[in-house]
């Protein structure tokens, strides 16, 4: 096999282009989420979310249910490891993960439309 030039890396490696408005461990966890692997969360159903339409602030959300998930986001934020993320994540329970999983969802689809714009 031809080895590529450093010129030609550089070219695919910006082809590739990760947003430079986040941290490098939250890079690692949107380039990883845009290929499909969520790595913050173990078991994520394929299809399971795709219809939902929640917010945190939807009357079926109970306020403990919020004040949670805002502790949660607030520790999940500061931490310094994946793994350590993913302890946060699994203490919450079933409900408090799918809303966290759904607002994770809307923030990749945010950063990949803010990416998008900002190549254009």
């Amino acid at each position: 096999m031809r080895m590529l030039n450093p010129t030609a890396e550089n070219v695919i490696a910006h082809l590739y282009t990760e947003p430079d408005f986040l941290p490098p461990l939250w890079r690692v966890i949107y380039q990883e989420a845009v290929r499909g692997h969520h790595v913050l969360f173990d078991h994520v159903p394929h299809g399971r979310y795709a219809s939902r339409t929640l917010t945190i602030s939807r009357p079926g959300i109970k306020t403990g249910v919020s004040e949670n998930l805002q502790k949660a986001v607030s520790e999940i934020l500061k931490a310094s490891s994946i793994t350590d993320m993913k302890k946060i994540i699994r203490g919450l329970n079933r409900q408090e993960r799918d809303i966290l999983f759904h607002m994770y969802e809307r923030a990749i689809r945010r950063w990949q439309d803010q990416l998008k714009s900002s190549l254009n």
